[in-house]
């Protein structure tokens, strides 16, 4: 789920990927959009899906893309 978030920085693009899988607790397929800016759409009903977002100061940032900085 991070390729968005990766490719959108290194792209300097604002980037959406289409997440299709189910709920590892009772198997319920969903569904969602996650932007590169880590902002969930088009949920399935009922879905919650919690979503990590890097802890970077991006406004400090210096590296030339952040695959450089790891």
């Amino acid at each position: 789920m991070a390729a968005s978030f990766v490719q959108g920085r290194i792209r300097k693009e604002n980037l959406s990927v289409l997440v299709e899988t189910s709920c590892v607790h009772c198997q319920q397929p969903m569904s969602f959009t996650l932007s590169s800016e880590m902002e969930l759409t088009d949920r399935s009903p009922g879905s919650d899906p919690m979503v990590f977002m890097p802890d970077i100061d991006w406004d400090n940032f210096r590296e030339p893309t952040i695959i450089d900085a790891f």
